[in-house]
C-alpha cells in the first residue's frame, strides 16, 4: 500500500472524508507485520493446494481490517459514479473503507449503499467511520449473523 497522503483522497472533494480514510489506512498499514507474520508459515500452502479457510482461527481477523487499496477505492468510486448507481449493494464491510467510498458515489448520485457485516463490534465501528466521514445518511449497515458451518 502506498505511504498514506491526503492527496490520494483529493478527488472525493470532502476534507472530513479524506481526514476519515487517512486515518484508516494509517491504522490498516500498523498491522502490516501482524499479517505478514500470520501468513509467512502458510506461504508454501498458498502456491500448493491452498489454505484451508476452515481450519483457520477467525479470531485473528477481529481487529483486522484487510482493506481494498487506495487505487482500488477510486475505481469503485469511479465506477458507481459512471453507472449512476442510486442503489449499491456491498457484502462485508469491515471497518468501512470500501463503504465510505461506495456512499459518497451514492451521495453524489443521490442514492445510497446497504452492505453488511457478520463481526458485531466491526459493524459498530465502521458505522462510526462513515459517521466521522460525513455519510450516515448514504450509508446502512447490516448486522448479519452467519451460522458455523
Amino acid at each position: 500500500m502506498p505511504k498514506v497522503k491526503p492527496e490520494l483522497f483529493a478527488f472525493l472533494d470532502d476534507s472530513k472524508i479524506e481526514a476519515t480514510l487517512s486515518r484508516l489506512y494509517t491504522e490498516a498499514l500498523k498491522q502490516g507485520w501482524s499479517m505478514v507474520f500470520h501468513f509467512l508459515p502458510k506461504a508454501f500452502k498458498m502456491f500448493g493446494k491452498g489454505i484451508d479457510w476452515k481450519m483457520e482461527k477467525e479470531s485473528f481477523y477481529d481487529d483486522k481490517y484487510i482493506p481494498i487499496l487506495p487505487y482500488q477505492g477510486t475505481f469503485l468510486y469511479m465506477q458507481a459514479r459512471a453507472l449512476n448507481a442510486k442503489n449499491i449493494v456491498e457484502f462485508g464491510t469491515s471497518f468501512g473503507i470500501s463503504t465510505i467510498y461506495l456512499a459518497k458515489a451514492a451521495k453524489d448520485n443521490g442514492g445510497k449503499v446497504i452492505s453488511t457485516e457478520y463481526m458485531p463490534h466491526k459493524v459498530k465501528i465502521a458505522r462510526q467511520n462513515i459517521e466521522e466521514a460525513g455519510l450516515s445518511e448514504y450509508a446502512d449497515i447490516w448486522e448479519a449473523m452467519l451460522e458455523k458451518l
